[in-house]
């Protein structure tokens, strides 16, 4: 039987939440124990964390919203909510994403700083997942004319296409995660160690900027119950599209059944 994807959302989140709450408190915990400072790192470390609960909290929260219904078959004032807390969960990636980058960037610059070149290209890096992270934020808060569009979808107005947007994002956002991922082998290359160990370091990065890969490979998707495509697909597909084939539908009593739209469907309310 293959489980819904609304349940490997929540086995996923069941088993991601602790498994990374649980590195970051004992990551604190170490620095107590061995009564170090704390780093930037280890803060930047916390901040991705919390962006990370944000966005499964909310995603968590909207397929309760949603149970199984699907978005054409909710009131609008759920929409509403749903595409609201769906706009916050997004916000909350790239900043959760840049957190972590800057946590890694803060350990190089740790490790690794002494050399003026390498300092120079974790800098730019660093500078470019700001530009980055703010690019990502300010998009996603303005990605409609008016801004209330983006969760009042019967507003007149226009959005930008979130498909597009996500390639957009996602390019230079794997183009740092390999940048990152390529920084540190020539520091390990002069390092004076056994080739092993540089290995075992070597192979410890890479996997780190792997996982972030992977992680943001994902990060910007809807579906109908939780962010799994871009909100445009349901969006501007549903109230676009939809609403053109809605005509076909105005004399169906069911006022939230699949193949209404969602205009059609407050059209209808206001009418009763």
């Amino acid at each position: 039987m293959t489980l819904s994807y609304n349940t490997n959302v929540i086995i996923i989140a069941c088993v991601s939440i602790p498994i990374g709450t649980l590195a970051v408190v004992m990551r604190f915990l170490a620095r107590a124990k061995t009564h170090q400072k704390y780093q930037a790192e280890d803060w930047f470390s916390l901040v991705a964390l919390v962006g990370f609960l944000v966005f499964q909290s909310l995603v968590l929260h909207n397929i309760h919203m949603l149970g199984e219904k699907t978005l054409y078959q909710i009131h609008p004032d759920t929409l509403t909510s749903y595409l609201k807390y769906l706009i916050a969960a997004m916000i909350a990636c790239p900043i959760s994403f840049a957190a972590a980058k800057f946590s890694i960037l803060f350990l190089y610059m740790r490790v690794f700083g002494v050399n003026r070149h390498f300092s120079l290209g974790v800098k730019i890096v660093g500078v470019l997942n700001l530009l980055w992270m703010l690019a990502s934020v300010l998009s996603l808060i303005f990605q409609c004319t008016p801004v209330r569009r983006a969760w009042n979808p019967m507003l007149p107005g226009t959005c930008f296409n979130l498909s597009t947007f996500t390639v957009a994002v996602e390019v230079p956002n794997s183009l740092l995660d390999f940048v990152m991922m390529a920084l540190p082998i020539s520091m390990l290359r002069k390092l004076k160690m056994r080739l092993r160990d540089k290995i075992v370091i070597g192979i410890t990065f890479l996997l780190a900027g792997a996982g972030y890969f992977r992680q943001a490979d994902g990060g910007y998707k809807l579906d109908d119950h939780t962010p799994e495509r871009s909100v445009s697909t349901h969006v501007e597909g549903t109230v676009g599209r939809d609403t053109r084939s809605g005509e076909e539908h105005t004399n169906d009593k069911s006022l939230y059944t699949k193949g209404i739209s969602v205009q059609k469907t407050v059209e209808i309310v206001n009418q009763k």
